[in-house]
Parts: C-alpha cells; structure tokens; sequence
C-alpha cells in the first residue's frame, strides 16, 4: 500500500512540470477562440463545437492551467496550424459540408470522410502543438477524436469537453 502512495504522489508532484529543455512560445489568449466560430463553413460543426470548448475553458474548472503561459503556446500553435492548412483543401471540406449537411444532420459518407481526411490532420495539429509548448503528455488518443465528431449540435457541453481533456488530454505543465 505504501508503495502506491508513494507512486500516487510522486505522479501528482510531477503533473505540472515541463519538458526540459524547451522553451514555451507564443501568447494566444481566450479571444482569439472565436477562429473556429468564424471558419465554420468549412471547419466540421462537431469539431468547432468541440474546440471552441477546449479553447476557451469552462469557467470555474481548472482556470488557472487555461490561463497559463502554456495553453496560451499550444492555442498560438493550433491557431497557426489551423490556418496553414492549404487553401484547396479547405474548400474540399467546405464543398463535402455543403453537399452533405444540413444544419441539423450530415450524411454518415461526410462523416467517415471526415474520419478519414480531416481527423488525423487535427490529430497531428494537436500532437505537434503540446510537443511544441513543452508538454510532457501528449493529447486524448485518437480514437477520442474519432468519438469527438459525434458532438455535431454540441449535445456534449463544455465543462464535460474540458473535464475529457483535463482526464485524457491533459499536458501536464503549468497546472494544464
């Protein structure tokens, strides 16, 4: 039993450490969470829904690793990585959201092109970002984002997104 205090502590003492040698860079704030909102015509609904959540925070819950100088590094990274992706595919992705959804529902072929094509793109964004901002782990697995485009009309709210990711995605550096 004592061993697995011990092993318990330890884990909680280390869960806001950073990676060493690594320098966190960029300052994107809360604010700028509205990229996802305003890129909805090609972005997929469930996917912006979703973000807008793990970008902003759930007011009350863990406000301090949402404001700290690391989630401002891993938004910076996920905004700019978002808006590097080229041109041509997001119009693919803005014709298959206009051929396939309407605005309560998206045809089951969007949704598994969008498994297919836009979810391990997002996924490496994601991987990229909290490798980036000196994470020491890395975010929820894939098959949780696979799940995530379920979340079309955003049935699932923030606070149960943020909990998700402070239980499966958390980074683990700066109380986040």
């Amino acid at each position: 039993m004592g061993y697995w205090l011990l092993f318990l502590f330890a884990s909680l003492a280390l869960a806001h450490e950073c990676a060493q040698n690594c320098t966190i860079v960029g300052n994107a704030t809360k604010d700028q969470c509205v990229y996802y909102e305003q890129n909805m015509d090609w972005l997929p609904t469930a996917y912006v829904k979703s973000a807008t959540c793990a970008c902003t925070g759930a007011k009350g819950l863990w406000d301090d690793g949402w404001n700290s100088p690391t989630s401002h590094c891993v938004r910076n990274f996920l905004l700019a990585g978002h808006r590097a992706i080229n041109d041509t595919f997001k119009a693919e992705m803005r014709a298959k959201k206009e051929k396939y959804c309407v605005p309560a529902i998206c045809n089951p072929e969007y949704l598994f092109w969008i498994e297919k094509n836009w979810v391990p793109i997002a996924y490496k964004v994601h991987v990229d970002a909290y490798r980036h901002c000196c994470c020491p782990k890395g975010p929820a697995p894939f098959w949780s984002w696979q799940a995530l485009m379920l979340n079309y009309e955003g049935i699932v709210g923030c606070p149960l997104i943020v909990t998700a990711i402070e239980g499966f995605g958390k980074c683990g550096c700066q109380g986040w």
